[in-house]
């Protein structure tokens, strides 16, 4: 099965995952919500959340794809001081809106990141937390929307 001519989420994937190692902020990053407790320390996950029309920058012609993902930034509360554990989430997502921010066009492979919600969502972080495997983590999700030219052709 091929991919709309203008969408390939496995190669959106794995940019967005190649930028979050690039950090050096995470212990590791998988590209799926896993479904076993991640590894010790700051660790993430990307993966796909919706796919859909981007209404702003749609034409005639064409449509344009608003394709989401969720990035999930995971630290467990049992580690080192409590008070610091806010902070390194919080620094971690700050700095992945900031990579995505400065390269909104992720090196010319989308139309933009809808920074400000143009097209529906907005680039975003909400923290909270997730017991997974009876394990509470302290986590934040970075909305990522991606706005991507010409993904699907109409036809009169």
């Amino acid at each position: 099965m091929t991919s709309p001519v203008g969408l390939d989420v496995a190669a959106l994937l794995n940019s967005l995952t190649s930028l979050a190692l690039a950090t050096g902020q995470f212990v590791s990053v998988s590209g799926h919500e896993p479904a076993s407790p991640p590894a010790v320390g700051v660790t993430s996950a990307i993966w796909l959340a919706s796919i859909g029309p981007a209404k702003k920058v749609s034409g005639l012609s064409e449509t344009a794809g608003l394709v989401v993902f969720t990035l999930r930034i995971y630290n467990p509360p049992t580690t080192g001081d409590m008070d610091s554990i806010d902070p390194m989430v919080g620094n971690a997502a700050a700095q992945m809106i900031g990579v995505f921010s400065g390269d909104f066009t992720l090196g010319g492979s989308v139309f933009a990141v809808d920074l400000f919600g143009s097209n529906g969502q907005a680039l975003a972080a909400k923290a909270g937390y997730l017991n997974q495997g009876g394990t509470l983590y302290r986590i934040m999700d970075i909305t990522i929307p991606l706005v991507i030219d010409g993904v699907w052709t109409q036809v009169p």
